[in-house]
């Protein structure tokens, strides 16, 4: 199969030639830069230092090198301004020395600020934001969280909320354009993302902490609000399928975190009261109108939350976090099996991947395939991102024994 058949035929819960893989379909199922440059030291791939396209979580744009070397099936496709701030600085990278020696890229127009101490993300002008302390992993915010005094929840009428208008048409022509180019001239499966949000936040700037509440206390007034929010994203996706719903196997319709290490922030009942009404909106849409799958990235312990999504008309979780309580990959396949994909869990990054002999990692991976894999409704990847202290012996046991 080519890649695109291959990962067809795992959406639609077909057996294929082999469990597709993802690496960095999206922006939770990649590597980050320092631990790919030495992957691709490991593997005697010379070239551009490691291309930094997500600045935050510090990830790698994949090579096609990289790419051919493990046959990664998913290739991603997001708007420009995911990665740069200008469009006349697209495909531009700026290099750096990073705290382990080696060399890596910025996008060209970021603004950032090396210091001695730490490294600093600013606005332009120079007002820090994000700061990645000296030998750090990541850029974190540096913004304080404001906790009102007040017991009074702010509850914004909701004939004040402005649902997500349209894409601009010049956005829309870039994501043609580019889709085209990857569709016509590669075998690779596009996995977009952009222009939807997640719900479990909630809306019109509550802060979180009191959206909680407002979920027990005033579940109506919260369901009504998330559906405006709902359907101003339907009306994008809707755009998004006439402009490259005959190219892209899958959109991710949120990235909406609802669980904890041991249990989801809410319970079952509040979802499907307040939150499921909205994915039903934009999942049943899609259902409806488009080819393309619905895809949710969804950290966290989420196991009773997985039936009422299905229910709600969703095709694919991410990144199954087979670590989290009740979310072992034999129960989840058992009862859910068939009716939803599971694009990840193929490799445990928090207790395996980094830590265990490859030899280990290679079999732990192989029994993920058969336990997930069997008739289709898997595409590979790891537990979210490849992590900057993961040996490059390890990532390479773990890609190649899926094949």
């Amino acid at each position: 199969m080519t890649s695109r058949e291959r990962v067809e035929a795992a959406l639609n819960h077909r057996r294929p030639d082999r469990v597709p893989i993802d690496c960095s379909g999206m922006r939770s199922t990649g590597i980050n830069a320092a631990a790919y440059g030495r992957l691709k030291r490991h593997l005697g791939i010379d070239g551009e230092p490691p291309h930094v396209y997500d600045v935050g979580q510090m990830l790698a744009e994949i090579e096609e090198p990289v790419r051919r070397r493990f046959g990664f099936d998913v290739v991603p496709l997001e708007p420009w301004s995911s990665t740069w701030r200008s469009r006349e600085a697209v495909g531009q990278w700026k290099p750096v020395t990073f705290w382990d020696g080696q060399t890596i890229a910025f996008p060209a127009d970021l603004p950032l600020e090396l210091a001695d101490d730490a490294w600093y993300l600013t606005d332009g002008q120079g007002n820090r934001h994000a700061k990645m302390p000296r030998g750090g992993f990541y850029f974190d915010g540096m913004g304080r969280i404001e906790v009102s005094p007040s017991l009074d929840i702010p509850m914004p009428p909701l004939e004040s909320l402005r649902p997500p208008g349209p894409i601009p048409d010049a956005e829309l022509d870039w994501l043609r354009e580019r889709a085209k180019a990857v569709h016509d001239n590669t075998e690779y499966a596009m996995l977009g993302a952009g222009y939807c949000g997640g719900f479990s936040a909630g809306f019109g700037g509550i802060p979180w902490q009191d959206w909680l509440c407002l979920m027990v206390m005033e579940p109506d007034y919260c369901r009504d609000g998330l559906l405006i929010m709902a359907e101003g994203y339907a009306r994008r996706l809707a755009q998004l399928e006439d402009a490259v719903g005959d190219c892209v196997a899958a959109w991710m319709v949120a990235a909406d975190d609802m669980g904890t290490q041991k249990g989801e922030y809410f319970r079952e009942e509040t979802f499907r009261a307040v939150i499921q009404p909205a994915y039903a909106t934009v999942c049943q849409w899609m259902r409806k109108h488009s080819r393309m799958k619905s895809f949710l990235h969804c950290c966290g312990s989420v196991y009773h939350l997985i039936e009422p999504l299905i229910e709600a008309g969703l095709d694919c979780l991410n990144p199954v976090q087979t670590s989290a309580a009740n979310m072992a990959p034999e129960r989840l396949k058992a009862e859910f099996g068939g009716r939803i994909v599971f694009w990840g869990g193929g490799c445990d990054t928090q207790h395996v991947l980094w830590r265990e002999p490859p030899a280990v990692v290679a079999e732990h991976v192989r029994e993920r395939c058969r336990l997930f894999g069997e008739g289709g409704g898997f595409i590979f990847c790891p537990v979210h991102n490849v992590q900057q202290n993961v040996p490059a012996e390890n990532i390479v046991a773990m890609y190649d024994a899926v094949a």
